[in-house]
């Protein structure tokens, strides 16, 4: 099975977005969101490719979106993606913060 590894903002971010969700709705209604990121995490280091090329943001990064996310990762090698950042779409790309 591939490798997915989370770098160091992106368990930051899916920290904070299960404490929004969680402070919105509630523990389960968290859990669940986190848990479908996670899948479609896997999914992509299935088929790594599927996400489209952000060279513009810096050479190499991907990124796919789920529901109102934008998932932000590299392929390390054939069986190795790293998830870089959950970025909400709402927010401001300028603000976003990608370190290698």
């Amino acid at each position: 099975m591939p490798k997915v590894e989370l770098s160091i903002q992106a368990r930051n971010d899916l920290a904070s977005v299960w404490y929004y969700i969680s402070e919105q709705s509630s523990d389960h209604v968290a859990d669940k969101f986190i848990d479908s990121l996670s899948e479609v995490c896997q999914k992509i280091a299935n088929m790594p490719t599927i996400g489209r090329p952000q060279d513009f943001l810096r050479k190499g990064l991907r990124k796919h979106s789920f529901k109102r996310y934008s998932i932000y990762y590299d392929i390390a090698d054939n069986n190795h993606i790293v998830i870089r950042r959950f970025w909400h779409q709402s927010r401001d790309l300028e603000n976003m913060n990608i370190s290698e």
